[in-house]
């Protein structure tokens, strides 16, 4: 069975730049929990696609 990976964001660097912030303020909100991964591989993180555009709409 194949993973479906279009609806995910690879890591706190792509995910700042689909946000428009810095590194540095992904991983303060990682911290807090005001935006949470969907799946983690080893150090790597994933992030679903649809809870960060929901997350964008918000801030």
């Amino acid at each position: 069975m194949a993973i479906s990976r279009e609806n995910e964001i690879k890591g706190n660097k792509a995910l700042a730049e689909e946000l428009g912030v810095c590194i540095g303020t992904v991983q303060a909100w990682l911290k807090k929990g005001l935006i949470k991964p969907k799946r983690r591989i080893l150090r790597t993180i994933y992030y679903d696609r649809n809870e960060v555009n929901m997350f964008k709409k918000q801030k």
